[in-house]
């Protein structure tokens, strides 16, 4: 929610200063006879804003406590309602109050209040606008994040249910040359033990690891060349 944006004063100002400057520049106050200090009309418009404000940010608090389960879109239009009702209290109020102070002529009192009310439930209407793009971004960018976690996951359980069904395959087709070879008395038998060890201890390190150094990888590429040439004399021909 913007209205609970630790920088809302600054905000407030900046844009009590852009409404006025807007009004000024159409010719405003000229047109409805409101022949009032430039600077009494500036802190009536801010005033207005401040209030417009801080009640939206009292109001949502209040939204929630009452209604915490209400999904986004309710939740908003509620707001929006709440929003604008509280908005229509404060504008006239601020404009009734401050035409009492300036001594304003009974003649132009209903015209300020009139325009006090259509620029509070303007500014009102601006804010919440800001307010649903800016959770409907948050949204947004919370629902990628999430899609992108769950794919990873999705990734990482299939490469380990890959390395699962490999790795007992490689471990027992390897085992079953070493018992011939053992079998046999070939001499060759203890390299093919150490070249098979190596191999299945970086197997076995790395399994859990979604990267590995290319470094490492490299290392085993030797052993592992060895046992695939001792499986298949005859058929792989490495150069």
């Amino acid at each position: 929610m913007i209205f609970g944006h630790k920088y809302r004063l600054l905000f407030i100002i900046l844009l009590g200063a852009y409404s006025y400057l807007n009004t000024l520049f159409v010719e405003t106050y000229v047109y409805y006879g409101l022949n009032a200090p430039w600077y009494e009309i500036l802190v009536v418009m801010t005033l207005i804003i401040f209030a417009v404000w801080e009640l939206n940010h009292l109001a949502i608090v209040v939204i929630k406590k009452l209604l915490p389960d209400m999904g986004t879109v309710k939740c908003l239009v509620v707001f929006l309602a709440a929003g604008a009702v509280l908005a229509s209290i404060a504008g006239i109020s601020i404009v009734y109050s401050a035409a009492l102070l300036t001594g304003l002529p009974e003649n132009r009192m209903a015209i300020a209040m009139k325009l006090g009310f259509i620029y509070a439930t303007r500014i009102n209407l601006f804010l919440h606008i800001l307010n649903a793009i800016r959770i409907f971004v948050i949204e947004y960018k919370s629902k990628e994040l999430e899609a992108e976690e769950l794919r990873r996951t999705n990734a990482q359980a299939q490469l380990q249910a890959i390395r699962n069904q490999v790795n007992p395959h490689f471990l027992f087709n390897n085992l079953n040359v070493l018992s011939a070879m053992v079998v046999k008395e070939n001499p060759g038998a203890n390299k093919f033990i150490e070249e098979f060890s190596k191999v299945y201890r970086h197997i076995l390190n790395s399994q859990d690891k979604e990267l590995v150094a290319v470094e490492l990888e490299m290392s085993y590429i030797k052993p592992y060349l060895y046992l695939l040439q001792t499986r298949f004399p005859d058929s792989l021909v490495i150069k």
